[in-house]
């Protein structure tokens, strides 16, 4: 009767993607093998009454190669509220870097 809270990176937008291509030496193979995607929610969802998705970081990302500047936090602050705005857009939402999701009301196996 519990809640499991999980965070993960997706695996849909096509610049993170080029970049773990650039740096395989940032991850391990099994986890590049594993990165979560849609249709691993259908199966989630096969196991749990309830699936609470949550989307983070797809314009912040931009904000990056400036976090040693001075406008970094400004920027950033720009980043999140566009994210947040953008991010409540369905087909936007899969571009995201992270998801945390929320899994309850397990259903009964068998």
């Amino acid at each position: 009767d519990g809640k499991m809270i999980c965070t993960e990176t997706l695996g849909h937008n096509v610049f993170i993607h080029l970049y773990r291509k650039m740096t395989p030496h940032l991850r391990t193979e099994w986890e590049t093998e594993h990165i979560i995607k849609r249709h691993h929610f259908a199966k989630i969802r096969r196991h749990f009454g309830r699936v609470e998705l949550h989307f983070y970081h797809v314009f912040t990302l931009f904000g990056v190669p400036f976090r040693l500047t001075p406008v970094f936090y400004p920027l950033l602050s720009f980043l999140e509220v566009l994210d947040g705005v953008l991010l409540a857009i369905p087909f936007i939402r899969w571009q995201a870097w992270q998801t945390v999701f929320v899994l309850s009301e397990p259903r009964k196996a068998g």
